[in-house]
């Protein structure tokens, strides 16, 4: 999924292997997810391929975005994760017609010379909600939960 933001700033984001492929004896460690983070933004371009979802929480944010599309009150307004790399927050009312949300990148998932996580805002209608949550469902798809 790329995320563009109304100054053409972007971030992409995308399941790209398991992190541990071939484990299938422990279920926690199985279900660690490589996520390939691209930026491009007035503060520097980069790119990561970083553990830094489950597929547990991978889904988790599908449900958020799918909870923002229906203007549904999400369970968190801040959805963070095990690794603190990568988070998503709604910055304005969950039932307001155009959903402000900041991607928030932070240890692995930022370049090193920035001391403090670094975050980009991006809005979104209910159709472009609904785009975001097909897409992240379809990427998912390829990389089922491991039991």
């Amino acid at each position: 999924m790329i995320f563009i933001d109304e100054e053409s700033q972007s971030i992409e984001i995308k399941i790209v292997s398991y992190q541990f492929p071939t484990n299938f004896t422990n279920v926690e460690d199985a279900n660690w997810l490589n996520i390939f983070i691209c930026v491009h933004s007035k503060i520097g371009n980069w790119q990561v391929v970083d553990p830094a979802l489950t597929t547990w929480e991978f889904n988790e944010l599908i449900l958020w975005f799918e909870t923002l599309s229906n203007n549904q009150k999400p369970t968190y307004s801040t959805l963070t994760f095990t690794e603190p790399n990568l988070s998503f927050e709604l910055l304005n009312g969950y039932d307001e017609e155009i959903k402000q949300i900041r991607i928030r990148l932070n240890a692995e998932c930022k370049p090193k010379r920035f001391k403090t996580p670094v975050f980009f805002d991006f809005k979104f209608d209910a159709n472009k909600l609904k785009t975001v949550t097909e897409e992240l469902k379809k990427n998912l798809q390829s990389f089922p939960e491991k039991k």
